[in-house]
C-alpha cells in the first residue's frame, strides 16, 4: 500500500498540466485511476502524512476527476 501512496505522491508533485498525462482518455481506465487516487488520499489522511502531501493528493484527485468527466462524457 505504501508503494501505491508513493506513486500517487510522485504524480501529485507534478504540475496540473503534467498530471493530465497520467489520466487516460478511456472512461473505464480513468475511473480505475480515480479510484486509486481516492484510496491514496484516504490512506494519507488515515495515516497522518504531512498536510502538504495531503493537499498534493487532493489537487491530483481533482485533476483526475476532471479528466474522468471529460473521458466519460461521450
Amino acid at each position: 500500500m505504501k508503494t501505491a501512496i508513493a506513486a500517487i505522491v510522485i504524480a501529485a508533485a507534478a504540475t496540473s498540466a503534467s498530471a493530465q498525462a497520467v489520466v487516460s482518455k478511456d472512461c473505464h481506465l480513468s475511473r480505475f485511476i480515480e479510484a486509486y487516487a481516492w484510496q491514496a488520499l484516504d490512506d494519507a489522511e488515515r495515516t497522518g502524512v504531512s498536510y502538504s502531501t495531503q493537499n498534493g493528493l487532493r489537487v491530483y484527485l481533482r485533476t483526475v476527476q476532471d479528466a474522468t468527466k471529460r473521458a466519460c462524457a461521450k
